[in-house]
């Protein structure tokens, strides 16, 4: 089994750093394994990033723009983490892009402060968007379509199984369709920003 790549077994010569940000990924299992991390990561992205991403919006347009950008981006965070566990790749490279140009921002119109909480999400995302692209590949090959087939059969023993497995299955079909227009406005937003900094520096 591990001379064809098909035994779930890590990678000996792995190290934590390697582990976490360039995983091997051989089989179902270490892709859903890689997919699990991005949930929980996009899950906790769901609650920190809001509050720090619209703390000045001061645009009146006749709501509270502030809390109308807090809700759009927990919501697209949240919904985004059902994407990622389904292994949509759409939504593994919206989190990804989303979460560098935010970081990207924050680094710029902040020199001084360095943040190392956000360059682990940018590595764990990435990581993760390299797991949907294998993910994407191996659906057009009938030996790996099958193994990812196996996988989705995971396990909904504890709540956090449950969370991860049950919750994103049943959620990602209707979801998905309020997460599309929210990663159009919200990477279009964040373009805008970068180029606005861009051309005032």
């Amino acid at each position: 089994m591990s001379t064809l790549g098909l035994s779930g077994a890590p990678d000996a010569s792995d190290g934590l750093f390697k582990s976490l940000f360039w995983p091997t990924i051989q089989n179902a299992e270490d892709a859903d394994l890689a997919a699990s991390r991005g949930f929980w990561v996009c899950l906790v992205l769901a609650v920190v990033s809001a509050p720090m991403n619209s703390s000045g919006a001061s645009v009146f347009v006749g709501i509270d723009i502030a809390n109308s950008l807090d809700l759009a981006i927990f919501l697209y965070y949240l919904f985004g983490a059902m994407g990622v566990r389904r292994g949509s790749l759409v939504a593994s490279a919206a989190m990804f892009a989303t979460y560098l140009f935010s970081s990207t921002l924050y680094f710029w119109l902040s020199p001084t402060h360095f943040s190392f909480i956000r360059l682990v999400g940018i590595g764990l995302l990435l990581a993760n968007l390299r797991a949907s692209l294998l993910i994407r590949r191996w659906r057009h090959d009938p030996l790996r379509r099958s193994e990812l087939d196996d996988a989705a059969h995971r396990s909904s023993f504890t709540w956090a199984d449950r969370i991860k497995n049950v919750v994103p299955m049943n959620v990602w079909p209707w979801a998905r369709f309020v997460f599309y227009p929210l990663a159009v406005l919200l990477l279009s937003l964040e373009t805008y920003e970068l180029a606005l900094t861009a051309t005032h520096r």
